[in-house]
C-alpha cells in the first residue's frame, strides 16, 4: 500500500514513482467472472480490461471459474481460469487449503505492480492470506449497494482485513459511496467512486412501433424478472401484440418458466437464455422499451446499454438504476417497495410508453445522450488509470487537495495560492483538484494547470466531504491539506505549518495535526448582512491547518454529510484522543460571498450541526460507561 497501513497486512510502497518514470502498472484483475460468462462484472471486465491493455497496461486475468486453462488472446493479456469456487463452495478442507499454494504460484508468474481484486464472494481471502508472494498495492472495487455480513468494526473479519489490505476502495455507484462512507467511515477516506463506463455505439436505429419489450440479466432473484411476469398478464390485456424478451440464464430459469406456463405467458413471452454481446444489442435495437424491474443493483450495465442504444426504460427506484434512468426523462422509475404487492404498478408504467411512441423516441435520445455524458468508457478508463498511478506513486511531504463544484469564478484564484505557498516552503507537494460533478468550467480551469503539476479527478456529485474522501485517497503524502475551491492561503501558510509540525516531531510529540488562524474577506458579491471576521482567529479544522495521513487512518475520513464534514471529523478527532498543535500564524484566507454555505445555513437554524453534537456527546458518555466513570456528565 501506499502510506496508508493500518496493520501489517498492507505491502509496503514502491520507491519510485511509476508515473515518474513513464511505466505503465502492470495489473492482476481478481475477477468471479469474464467473457463468455454471464454476469455484470463479465460485461463490466469485457469493457474495461480490453481498453486498458489498448492504453499499454499489461492486464493478467485470474478468473475464478471454469476448468484449469491459460490463454493468452491478446498481446498484453493473459487469462487464466482456475477452478476456484468449485472448491470453495465444496467445503472439503484439503482442496481449500491447495487453492493458497495456487495462488502463491498465480501471482509469482502474474508479478503485477497492482491487484485489482474484485468483490463479490469469499474467494479474496485467498489474496490477503499470500500478501508476502509478489507483494503490491491492492486496489478493491464493490460492485454492489451492500456488502452482506461486513462489520467494519470487527478487526477479525475476512472483509474487515481486505479493506485493510486495499489501498483504495472503488465503488460503481453514488449510493454505494455514500452508504460506505457513513456505514464504515473508518475506510471512508479510501473510497473513490467510479461509475461504470459503457461503449455507445456510433448510430442507433429507429426505435420501433412494435410492442416489444427486453430484460437483461442473470435470472436470479436480484433481478425481478419474476416481479415482470406478473404484471404481464394485465400488460397483455391491455396491448395483445405485446412481446418479451428476456436475456440471460441463471439458477431462477426453471422457476421463471414454471411461472411462463401458470401465467398462460407463452405466447408474449421468450427466454433466450445467455446470449453474447452482438446479440444482446440485436435484440436491444429491435425493442421499443427496457424493463429493468431489478430488487437492488450496482450500476446495472444492462440499463447502460440498454441507454446507449437509445431505448426508454421502465425501472425500479433502486440504487444503481436511479443513476441511469431520470425518471420522466430517460424513463419510468417504479417504486420498487410496493410493486411486489402490487405488480398493476409497473404494468401501467410500461402500458403508458407503449401507448406513446413520440414518448419512447425522446426519452431514448435523452438516456443515449446522458449515458454518453456520465457514463463514458473513455472516463471511465481514465478514472481506473488515475487510481493505479495514485497506488504505485512515490511518498510526498505534502498533498493538497482542492475540492471543487461549480467553483468556476474563483477557483483559479486558490489553484494559484496553493502553488505559490508550496514554492515559498519548499514543499515536496501533490496538488490535486476534485471536481465533484460541476456544470461549469471547473474541470476546464483545472485541466489548465497540468502542466504545473495540478492533477484532476472528476467524478459524479456527491458533496464536499467525500470529494475530500476521494483527495486523500488518491494522494501520497506524509501530510494532508485541504484548501477550499474560493478560499486562499498566504504564501508563507505551508512554511509555518510545517514548521510547526517539525519542531514537534523533533521534540518527540506525534502530533496528528497541527492548526494555525485564519481571517474572512469580503467578495464582491458579499451579502449585505454578512459578518466578516479581520482578526485572526485559532480554527481547529482540516481547511485550517495540517493533519497526518496517519489521523486518517485512525478515524477514517468523511462522511456524507450535506455540510459540516469538517465539523463532524474535528469532533471524532477529539473524540480519539488525536494530539494536534496550534500557531498563531495566518494560515487561511477565507471567502465570504453569496454562495457560502456556511451563510446560508447559520448555526442556529442549522439542525445537523446539532445532530453533529448529540452524536459527539454520545460518543462521550459511551467511552465513560467503559471506563467506568460519571455517564452523566460529559464535558
Amino acid at each position: 500500500m501506499v502510506g496508508r497501513a493500518m496493520s501489517d497486512d498492507v505491502p509496503t510502497a514502491p520507491t519510485d514513482d511509476m508515473a515518474h518514470i513513464g511505466a505503465k502498472p502492470s495489473l492482476l484483475w481478481w475477477l468471479p467472472e469474464y467473457p463468455p460468462d454471464p454476469g455484470g462484472i463479465a460485461t463490466f471486465a469485457g469493457h474495461v480490461v480490453p481498453g486498458l491493455v489498448e492504453r499499454g497496461h499489461n492486464v493478467f486475468a485470474l478468473v475464478l471459474r471454469g476448468d484449469s486453462v491459460i490463454t493468452e488472446p491478446t498481446e498484453g493479456f493473459t487469462l487464466q481460469r482456475e477452478p476456484f469456487r468449485l472448491a470453495l463452495e465444496s467445503g472439503d478442507p484439503l482442496r481449500v487449503n491447495r487453492l493458497r499454494s495456487t495462488t502463491r504460484r498465480i501471482k509469482q508468474r502474474a508479478a503485477p505492480d497492482v491487484y485489482h481484486v474484485h468483490l463479490c464472494e469469499p474467494s479474496p481471502f485467498l489474496h490477503v492470506a499470500t500478501l508476502d508472494t509478489a507483494p503490491a498495492p491492492t486496489v478493491l472495487t464493490i460492485h454492489n449497494e451492500f456488502i452482506k455480513g461486513f462489520d467494519p468494526d470487527d478487526d477479525n473479519g475476512l472483509t474487515n482485513r481486505l479493506f485493510r489490505t486495499s489501498s483504495i476502495v472503488t465503488c460503481v455507484s453514488t449510493t454505494a459511496t455514500r452508504a460506505l462512507a457513513n456505514d464504515a467511515v473508518r475506510f471512508s477516506h479510501r473510497v473513490v467512486p467510479i461509475p461504470n463506463g459503457t461503449p455507445v455505439p456510433a448510430e442507433t436505429t429507429p426505435v420501433p412501433v412494435e410492442p416489444r419489450l427486453v430484460a437483461v440479466g442473470r435470472l436470479a432473484e436480484q433481478k425481478g424478472f419474476d416481479r415482470l411476469l406478473r404484471s404481464m398478464p394485465a400488460i397483455v390485456s391491455a396491448v395483445p401484440d405485446v412481446h418479451l424478451d428476456i436475456l440471460g440464464a441463471g439458477p431462477a430459469e426453471h422457476e421463471l418458466l414454471t411461472l411462463v406456463d401458470s401465467l398462460d405467458l407463452s405466447e408474449h413471452v421468450t427466454l433466450h437464455g445467455h446470449v453474447d454481446r452482438t446479440e444482446v444489442g440485436r435484440l436491444l435495437d429491435r425493442s421499443r422499451l427496457v424493463v429493468a424491474p431489478s430488487r437492488y443493483e450496482g450500476l446495472p450495465y444492462a440499463a447502460l446499454e440498454a441507454a446507449g442504444h437509445g431505448r426508454a426504460i421502465v425501472a425500479t427506484g433502486v440504487a444503481g438504476l436511479d443513476e441511469v434512468v431520470d425518471d420522466g426523462v430517460t424513463g419510468v422509475v417504479v417504486d420498487n417497495e410496493r410493486i411486489d404487492d402490487d405488480p398493476q404498478l409497473l404494468a401501467d408504467a410500461i402500458i403508458s410508453l407503449l401507448a406513446e411512441h413520440g414518448r419512447c423516441v425522446e426519452m431514448g435520445r435523452a438516456g443515449r445522450e446522458r449515458t454518453m455524458k456520465l457514463f463514458s468508457l473513455d472516463a471511465c478508463l481514465d478514472s481506473y488509470e488515475h487510481v493505479y498511478r495514485a497506488v504505485t506513486q512515490r511518498r510526498r511531504d505534502v498533498a493538497v487537495m482542492i475540492p471543487v463544484f461549480n467553483g468556476e469564478r474563483h477557483l483559479g484564484e486558490s489553484i494559484e495560492s496553493a502553488l505559490a505557498a508550496i514554492d515559498h516552503a519548499g514543499a515536496d507537494a501533490q496538488v490535486i483538484v476534485i471536481d465533484d460533478g460541476s456544470t461549469d468550467a471547473s474541470a476546464a480551469i483545472a485541466a489548465t494547470y497540468a502542466d504545473r503539476g495540478v492533477e484532476l479527478f472528476s467524478q459524479p456529485n456527491l458533496g464536499v466531504g467525500l470529494a475530500r474522501n476521494t483527495g486523500i485517497a488518491l494522494t501520497n503524502s506524509e501530510w494532508i491539506a485541504a484548501l477550499d475551491a474560493d478560499d486562499v492561503w498566504p504564501v508563507d501558510r505551508l512554511e509555518h505549518l510545517l514548521s510547526a509540525a517539525a519542531t514537534a516531531d523533533a521534540n518527540g510529540d506525534r502530533i496528528g495535526a497541527v492548526y494555525g488562524c485564519a481571517i474572512e474577506f469580503a467578495d464582491a458579491d458579499a451579502p449585505e448582512h454578512s459578518v466578516v471576521s479581520t482578526t485572526p482567529t485559532p480554527v481547529r479544522m482540516i481547511t485550517a491547518g495540517l493533519v497526518r495521513r496517519s489521523s486518517f487512518d485512525r478515524i477514517g475520513g468523511h462522511t456524507a454529510a450535506v455540510s459540516n464534514d469538517q465539523v463532524d471529523w474535528g469532533m471524532r478527532a477529539v473524540d480519539a484522543g488525536i494530539e494536534h498543535v496550534s500557531i498563531d500564524d495566518l494560515v487561511l484566507q477565507r471567502r465570504i460571498h453569496a454562495n457560502n454555505k456556511s451563510h446560508q445555513r447559520p448555526f442556529l437554524t442549522d439542525t445537523s450541526r446539532v445532530a453533529l453534537v448529540k452524536e459527539h456527546l454520545d460518543r462521550v458518555r459511551q467511552a465513560q460507561l467503559g471506563a467506568g466513570g460519571d455517564a452523566q456528565s460529559p464535558r
